[in-house]
């Protein structure tokens, strides 16, 4: 979530905002899906266990697409 919080604002000035799309299941397996949006774009979707887990899946899938549309090849793990 840093990484993608540094590149976004390097690059556009703005922060990554986090959606809750979705919580599922019993109270105590609930599921959660998370979006994670910059300029009403969403750039990534992650689900898990937990928010922050989603959260942080999310994170990583839009660092990587964000990433592949500048045309940076920082390391992202």
């Amino acid at each position: 979530k840093t990484k993608l919080q540094e590149l976004t604002q390097e690059k556009t000035k703005k922060l990554p905002e986090y959606v809750l799309l979705s919580a599922s299941g019993p109270s105590h397996m609930k599921r959660y899906k998370v979006a994670v949006k910059l300029d009403d774009e969403i750039l990534g979707i992650g689900e898990g266990f937990s928010k922050k887990f989603a959260e942080q899946l999310a994170a990583k899938i839009a660092c990587e697409k964000f990433l592949n549309s500048t045309g940076g090849n920082d390391d992202i793990d």
